[in-house]
């Protein structure tokens, strides 16, 4: 066969279930002009149904005046064999283009998607659900333009008997769960399968395939997809999650039009500062080293950018998923070591500034009533209060603090008096704990000066030989007037000094 209609064959495209498609040529007034032309298998039009849902498509196909929809020229159905001419395109189907997108720029993907979209928007507008979206339907020409082609399945929404009897039209690796089922598609239908899609493009793996069609099928339905970002790990938090809403087994948790997904994916693109003006399919094609070079460094220095913001907000959560996503696209900046010392600095100054707020508070509120500083002081063994009294200390809030130690600094010089008074003087008893020498470790911060028994201390080397007994300790904060304490050191056990 080498002609249908005025259309002379040239070569072979592809070939399907219901057709073959060729290149072909028509003479006209300017030259030969290139056309793609469906030419159906033989005897495909024996089914009355069959034939109805061909006519259907065409009529609705023709409708279609989109940029990224393959255009139908004419219908040739009366034809022996009966074909279809469609506007030629002259490029390659995504299945074979998806080898040249770049595995450390998944955007570039989603950029690709979103022309994709903004097709399936016009079809949606007019009625009509592709049904059988795959990546060899889609065709990407030398100039970047991404076009829908294969209306072969679609049809128009309200028509539900154009399926013949017990037979599942589509793709079993990209089909959507109610499709496979045998339910009614939607456009949500269209959506899971551009998802699945744009899964296949930054993985380079399908997220449902199984040893075979039905083992696939059943996945579809009932298994949870692997998330994408664990199979490219240059791929961010963020597009990984917009992918797996697009791939919820439940349509209403899906994208709800083609014009939302196609938002929430440029949203992504500009929070990371790539535009559609130059972010695109056909810049990549054009010069694609530099491109790549020029969209890794802008991507690098908006997430640098927004690490900052994560700091500054003390968004520790953002800041690891946005720190992280650098690392994986630009594992040699320098920004990296810089944003990491920024943030363990602002939470040394978060940590510092909540301590000091706090401890400033209750110190004010202890010299108030004139009783030590328990408080500002955490001592893991015992304190030794001005009230001679031994106490262990523990974390309280400070109203536990006043509710305990008020009444007692209160009546602190009283008992002082009348236990003169009133009781005969005890000989002490001897503590075995008090023998001996101990050790006394600090944890204090940098900014705070330690004096031990009058003498200042290396709290990096500690004091590990200290005679037993009650020693004098005296912390010194600019800007705070110097706390001073009774500490008893234990030979039995550390004595450690904590400043919270």
């Amino acid at each position: 066969m080498k002609q249908v209609g005025p259309y002379q064959l040239d070569r072979r495209l592809g070939k399907g279930a219901t057709a073959v498609v060729y290149r072909a040529l028509k003479a006209t007034d300017t030259g030969p002009k290139e056309f793609a032309v469906k030419v159906f298998h033989p005897g495909f039009f024996e089914s009355n149904e069959l034939r109805r849902r061909i006519l259907a498509e065409f009529r609705a196909a023709e409708t279609l005046k989109h940029p990224n929809v393959v255009q139908v020229v004419e219908s040739l159905l009366d034809n022996d064999p009966a074909a279809v001419v469609m506007e030629f395109v002259d490029g390659a189907p995504l299945d074979q283009f998806q080898a040249r997108l770049p595995y450390v720029l998944p955007e570039l993907s989603a950029r690709l998607i979103m022309d994709v979209l903004s097709g399936l928007s016009h079809a949606h507008g007019k009625g009509i659900i592709h049904r059988d979206l795959k990546p060899a339907n889609i065709i990407v020409d030398h100039t970047g333009r991404t076009v829908i082609t294969d209306l072969g399945l679609a049809r128009m929404i309200d028509v539900s008997t154009m399926t013949l009897s017990g037979t599942i039209l589509g793709s079993p690796d990209f089909m959507s769960p109610e499709q496979a089922r045998g339910e009614r598609c939607t456009e949500r239908s269209d959506l899971f399968s551009a998802s699945a899609i744009l899964y296949f493009l930054v993985t380079g793996t399908k997220p449902f395939t199984r040893s075979s069609p039905l083992a696939t099928l059943a996945a579809v339905c009932n298994s949870q997809p692997e998330p994408p970002q664990a199979r490219n790990p240059k791929l961010s938090a963020e597009l990984s999650a917009l992918i797996l809403k697009g791939l919820s087994k439940d349509p209403s948790l899906r994208f709800q039009s083609a014009d939302e997904m196609r938002e929430a994916l440029s949203d992504y693109l500009k929070s990371l500062e790539l535009q559609p003006e130059n972010f695109s399919v056909a810049a990549f094609l054009a010069e694609p080293t530099p491109f790549l070079l020029g969209a890794m460094q802008t991507i690098a220095e908006s997430l640098e950018k927004k690490a900052e913001a994560a700091i500054a907000s003390e968004s520790l959560e953002s800041f690891h998923r946005l720190l992280s996503h650098l690392s994986s696209i630009a594992p040699e900046s320098t920004a990296l070591d810089r944003l990491l010392e920024m943030q363990a600095l602002g939470q040394r100054r978060a940590r510092t500034k909540k301590r000091w707020a706090w401890a400033g508070a209750s110190l004010l509120i202890l010299l108030g009533f004139g009783f030590g500083a328990s408080q500002w002081v955490k001592i893991q063994s015992t304190v030794h209060t001005p009230a001679q009294a031994v106490v262990t200390s523990a974390p309280q809030s400070t109203a536990e603090v006043l509710a305990q130690q008020v009444p007692a600094a209160a009546s602190v010089a009283a008992s002082q008096t009348s236990s003169a008074q009133a009781a005969p003087a005890r000989k002490p008893v001897k503590d075995p704990g008090l023998v001996g020498k101990g050790v006394v470790k600090f944890d204090v911060g940098r900014e705070i000066e330690v004096f031990w028994d009058g003498v200042r201390v290396d709290m990096a080397q500690g004091l590990p030989k200290q005679k037993a007994g009650i020693h004098r300790i005296r912390l010194v904060r600019p800007g705070m007037r110097p706390m001073e304490q009774n500490i008893v050191v234990r030979s039995d056990e550390p004595t450690e000094i904590r400043v919270r």
